[in-house]
């Protein structure tokens, strides 16, 4: 399942919730602001609560990338971090 298909049935996922504040291994759904539901699942990482917290992901060309909260919310994006039940 692509990820675009994935995000668009987020909610509907038994065992995980929507978390209100990033939680060490939550998985967070990355979103450009501005863009409508149809283009709303672009990107996914995972927050890690180590040196003050950040979204490791994957960055074309730069590979895997550990970015804080502030520099992501830079660059627009807009992120749902979600939890195991």
């Amino acid at each position: 399942m692509g990820v675009a298909r994935l995000m668009a049935r987020r909610d509907k996922h038994k065992g995980w919730r929507r978390s209100t504040s990033p939680k060490h291994g939550a998985v967070v759904f990355m979103t450009r602001k501005g863009h409508g539901p149809e283009r709303s699942a672009i990107h996914a990482g995972v927050y890690l609560a180590l040196d003050g917290g950040g979204i490791l992901h994957t960055d074309d060309p730069h590979g895997v990338v550990f970015e804080s909260l502030a520099e992501l919310a830079a660059r627009n994006w807009v992120l749902s971090f979600y939890v195991p039940d």
